[in-house]
């Protein structure tokens, strides 16, 4: 896709888990973004294109969030949507006061940038495989740097697939986008809703439905995920009864990050930070504790 920018993954070890953070947050200071345009996704869901001097932003890999500072607001950590050459994009629900001041930037403003932080999707370990990105509502966000990556560069995988549920068709986020994924040779776009709506020609159900693709090879495909918790713990255990291990599923958690470093302990999921330690898990390493209550 033009205009994207995307970082090498590291080559892992074989049966090594992603690796650390790229980057110490702790030690980052705020840069600047300046608002190019923005693009309404949904009712209460914005796409901000930023421009950004920092090269350490712009190289940042996918998976990863940057701090998103306005005056008189909390940072908000926000994942990047999207690379470009001169600057990122970051999609953003207006989820409280901070995440809707966001949202309401005009081009021309400004917004403070820390970053980028967290540690990546491996998308070295997809090569030559199956890579099945799952997601839900927003959680395509993340994910989205993925398939550029992916069809930026399609020989270093086997075949993408894209299964993308949302609650109705209206709360589905790059829709012109998706689109345009159907025409490209190396993807597979796959999508549901659970409330259709009167013009809605497409599959209705959970996204589950979708992960009934025949042609996958289920003992070394790679499969990557964000929506609600409980939308990857069902993905999951549906791929896990299809044969995929626990070391093969990935998923970006973004819950509750507010200092980024792991300092606050709101992100805290059993003895991981996820803004320290993720955002990206293998089901592997939250064996225990990801969808048990009160963790």
């Amino acid at each position: 896709m033009p205009g994207v920018h995307v970082s090498p993954s590291p080559e892992p070890r074989p049966g090594s888990v992603p690796p650390a953070p790229a980057t110490p947050g702790v030690t980052l200071p705020f840069a600047i973004g300046t608002v190019v345009w923005t693009a309404p996704e949904t009712a209460d869901v914005t796409t901000l294109r930023l421009a950004v001097d920092d090269e350490r932003i712009r190289a940042g890999a996918p998976g990863q969030f940057v701090m998103a500072a306005l005056l008189g607001f909390p940072p908000s950590a926000i994942s990047i949507s999207r690379y470009h050459a001169d600057g990122i994009e970051l999609t953003v629900r207006a989820a409280g006061p901070a995440t809707a001041a966001l949202g309401a930037l005009r081009p021309g403003d400004s917004v403070g940038l820390r970053g980028p932080l967290g540690r990546p999707w491996p998308l070295a370990l997809a090569r030559e495989r199956d890579l099945v990105v799952v997601a839900g509502g927003i959680g395509l966000a993340p994910l989205r740097p993925v398939i550029d990556a992916a069809t930026a560069a399609p020989d270093r995988f086997k075949r993408l697939h894209l299964c993308y549920g949302a609650k109705t068709p209206d709360d589905r986020i790059y829709i012109a986008e998706t689109f345009r994924y159907r025409r490209c040779r190396c993807v597979d776009v796959a999508e549901t809703v659970d409330r259709p709506d009167d013009d809605w020609m497409g599959k209705v159900g959970l996204v589950t439905c979708l992960l009934e693709e025949e042609g996958w090879d289920r003992k070394t495909l790679i499969a990557f995920m964000c929506g609600p918790e409980r939308m990857m713990q069902v993905v999951g255990e549906t791929l896990m009864r299809q044969g995929v291990t626990k070391d093969r599923i990935f998923m970006t958690l973004e819950r509750h990050m507010e200092c980024g470093v792991g300092l606050c302990g709101h992100c805290q999921v059993g003895r991981f930070f996820v803004c320290r330690d993720g955002p990206v898990f293998s089901l592997a390493e939250l064996e225990g504790t990801f969808g048990r209550e009160g963790i």
